[in-house]
């Protein structure tokens, strides 16, 4: 790699090279997540020679798989094979492929729900049963509250309403779920709760690809929900070999139940873990680097850590 242009520092370079067992990567911003992960998955085909296919590299949208599978391309003994041969991609697409392998019926893409106005007409009938008045109530946040419910695994069922709000967003939770799989459809959220459901019914499917992905590398962790983060617990179960690049310092994504508390709690589920920290900025300049830290180490949970800046101006 470095023959090739592709430098790593030394955080970096122990990032790469530490292959076995769970390793948490706290990235800081501009510190080369995306380098670290992408020269990680070459070193493994290259230099451990474990066969693509067995390795699962998850990504939080589908540019930046489509990025990181095109700056492999340009590293050296990398093939278009290879790259092809990855199980590469976003939670949602790797999960649906999943399920559509093994429940073709129940999953069919007509049958997805691709729009949120779709899902707010379903809360709006199901809300003038309740005498929800439709420019009154907001139910886009309602949606919100729901998406986030889900994607926690909180069910209409587990659902304990805080004031008169959430209780009225249950009932809608209810009455969505229930119109819903009556009409044989389902949403985005549901691709990963089908998934977790698959994999907890029929503990011979979950085996199979226990086996199958020896090495799973996860991009942007901060910003990883319950549902997720189970699925990857129960996928690295056997061969323990789960590495995560996140900053909790950049989460972002609460509102629909991502929680940096999966960071902060990773070593306590995987107490083997090894912990690198990649502390060089390589984006921004010495001031902007400072202020940054002096700011974020005012949060009162968090991950310590110190950016040092690689450019003066």
């Amino acid at each position: 790699l470095e023959q090739a242009g592709v430098t790593l520092d030394d955080e970096q370079r122990e990032a790469v090279i530490n292959t076995e067992g769970p390793l948490l990567v706290l990235s800081g911003a501009g510190s080369g997540k995306t380098r670290v992960l992408t020269a990680r998955t070459a070193f493994l085909i290259k230099a451990n020679n474990v066969p693509p296919s067995q390795i699962l590299l998850v990504t939080f949208t589908a540019k930046a798989a489509k990025e990181m599978k095109e700056r492999m391309l340009s590293y050296p003994g990398i093939t278009a094979a290879d790259v092809s041969a990855l199980v590469a991609g976003t939670f949602h697409s790797i999960f649906y492929k999943i399920l559509l392998f093994h429940e073709r019926e129940r999953w069919q893409n007509n049958a997805l729900i691709k729009y949120d106005w779709e899902k707010e007409n379903m809360l709006k009938m199901a809300g003038r049963e309740r005498g929800l008045d439709d420019k009154e109530f907001a139910y886009d946040a309602a949606l919100q509250q729901i998406g986030l419910w889900k994607n926690s695994l909180l069910f209409p069922e587990d659902v304990k309403p805080q004031g008169e709000w959430e209780e009225d967003c249950r009932y809608l939770y209810k009455k969505y779920e229930a119109s819903k799989n009556a009409a044989g459809k389902f949403d985005f959220d549901d691709m990963l709760i089908g998934c977790y459901n698959l994999f907890t019914e029929n503990p011979d499917i979950l085996e199979k690809y226990q086996k199958r992905f020896s090495y799973i590398l996860i991009d942007e962790f901060q910003d990883i929900n319950k549902v997720q983060y189970k699925l990857m617990k129960m996928l690295s179960k056997q061969s323990r070999n789960i590495c995560v690049v996140g900053d909790d310092d950049q989460s972002i994504y609460a509102f629909r139940g991502s929680d940096p508390s999966f960071i902060l709690d990773f070593e306590k589920d995987f107490p083997e873990a090894n912990v690198i920290r990649l502390s060089q900025n390589y984006r921004s300049s010495h001031q902007i680097v400072a202020t940054a830290n002096r700011m974020i180490s005012k949060n009162e949970r968090r991950k310590q850590k110190t950016m040092v800046a690689q450019h003066n101006d």
